[in-house]
């Protein structure tokens, strides 16, 4: 991942947590970038910020931490911070990636509980249970390497199969049947 920066600049999204991807993808990795910043935004507020929004502009690569996908959705809701998305994946077409709820944050149906997750067993008997209500809601990111996709992560530790047979019906459900779902399990 860290070669498509072409020794660029690597930013870090995270709402919680710290800086601990700084030095893993700046020196143990052995890909030269030119720098690794990690933002952590953990109020609303920070989609108004200037440094912010400048650092986002200047990135040549975006990871998006793990945390609470949710949080992302409700931060990111500034029509500045879609644009820069927008510019960063049409435009700039920098590489973008994330680990657990980063990398779902990114899908085209990014699961963002507003209450607690869904487990398998609750959707299976109820797949418009509560817990699912907020499947398709919209994010600012919308990138065309993850159209059509749903990204569930921590799939065997959490018995989430269940779970990612109900998404990709409802999401089929949702588009009319207008669109082609497949299942991919990465490992």
């Amino acid at each position: 991942m860290l070669t498509y920066a072409q020794g660029g600049d690597v930013l870090v999204i995270r709402a919680s947590g710290s800086d601990g991807y700084n030095p893993y993808f700046f020196g143990e990795l052995g890909v030269n970038v030119n720098s690794v910043e990690t933002i952590k935004w953990n109020i609303a507020e920070a989609s108004n910020d200037p440094y912010v929004q400048r650092r986002m502009r200047e990135a040549e690569l975006v990871f998006i931490a793990g945390g609470d996908q949710s949080v992302y959705r409700d931060y990111w809701t500034h029509p500045e911070i879609k644009e820069i998305f927008d510019y960063l994946i049409l435009e700039k077409k920098v590489t973008m990636g994330g680990t657990s709820a980063g990398a779902v944050i990114l899908s085209d149906y990014p699961y963002t509980p507003i209450n607690d997750g869904a487990t398998s067993a609750e959707l299976l008997s109820n797949p418009y249970h509560d817990n699912a209500e907020s499947l398709f809601l919209d994010t600012p990111i919308e990138h065309p390497f993850a159209s059509n996709l749903i990204v569930d992560t921590h799939f065997d530790q959490r018995n989430r199969l269940g779970r990612l047979c109900v998404f990709l019906q409802r999401a089929y459900i949702h588009t009319g049947f207008s669109k082609k779902f497949a299942c991919y399990r990465l490992k």
